[in-house]
Parts: structure tokens; sequence; C-alpha cells
């Protein structure tokens, strides 16, 4: 990718990062949001993305340590090791997996379906607005960090893996 672009996508996907997980931690502050276990959705939802999209490129073939090495720009502070061992710890285990599905995606279809329900009532008695379905943010990021990582939205197993995730989020919503 070309430097310029790959530096603007990242200053976007960033943006767009810290937006989602603000959003992410008020609500979980206000006990909206809860895993089922510790750590917060918050603290996990990119470091599994990541792992996530690193599993997917290297099924398709390309390099995952340097892949990995570009979304990790996006993690402050971006070389932590204990960081870095846990999302390689996660890649190995989506990459065992032969249909790999990331928790904190299921999580915010699950909490959308809740926040939707009555054109979208929950927010409303939050007094803020819709906002719309979070697991649609998650999916952009998805496609941001697959590009960062050098894939293309042609390669044939992201077309697949997000065709499949977007039929979940649609499932849901109809």
């Amino acid at each position: 990718m070309e430097k310029d672009a790959r530096d603007s996508l990242l200053v976007r996907t960033d943006a767009a990062a810290a937006a989602l997980l603000a959003m992410i931690r008020k609500l979980e502050d206000d006990g909206h949001i809860r895993a089922a276990e510790p750590p917060r959705l918050s603290a996990v939802l990119l470091p599994e993305l990541m792992a996530f999209c690193c599993a997917l490129l290297a099924k398709e073939g390309r390099d995952c340590g340097e892949a990995l090495s570009e979304m990790l720009l996006l993690l402050a502070p971006a070389q932590d090791p204990q960081i870095r061992r846990g999302i390689e710890a996660r890649i190995k285990e989506f990459s065992e997996e032969e249909e790999p599905d990331p928790a904190a995606f299921g999580l915010l279809l699950r909490f959308d379906s809740m926040a939707q329900e009555d054109d979208g009532a929950f927010y409303r008695r939050m007094g803020t607005e819709n906002p719309g379905a979070l697991a649609e943010y998650w999916l952009t990021l998805f496609e941001a960090l697959w590009k960062l990582g050098g894939g293309r939205q042609d390669d044939e197993i992201f077309k697949e893996t997000e065709r499949k995730l977007r039929g979940r989020l649609l499932s849901r919503q109809g």
C-alpha cells in the first residue's frame, strides 16, 4: 500500500476505533454492555479483531507478522510484548478454527438486537441519538484492518468472511 494512503487509512481507522471504543466504554460503565467474564469488551475488541484479520490474512498466504506490525500502530503502547503475545495466541486459536468466530462481534450483535428494538427505544431512553448497529462499525474496522494488513477487498477469504458476518448482522436486524 502506498505510504500516504496507508498513513491516511491508519489515521482514519485510529479515529474510528477510538470513537467506537469510547461509546462501548460508556455503555459498559453504565452497565448496558457486560461481558460474561473479564476482560471488558472495550479492552479486547481491537486486539481480537487484529488477531482475526491476521489469521485470515495468513490463510490467504500473506505474512501475518508484517500485517500485525502495521495493525499494532493503532494500539498504545503499540509494541507492548504482553499485548503482542496475547494477540499472537489468539491468531493461533483463530487459525485452528474452521469457522473463526470473534466473540466481540457476537457480543455487539446481541447488544444491537436489544438496543435497536422498538425503533431504537433504548437510545431514546438514554437521551442520545441512535448510532445504528455497533456491529456495523465493527465490520468497518474489520475492512480497515484488513487493508492495513495488506489485504484487498477482492481477496476471496475477505469477501466470504465479510458476507457471512454481514449475514449474521442482517439476520439480527430482520
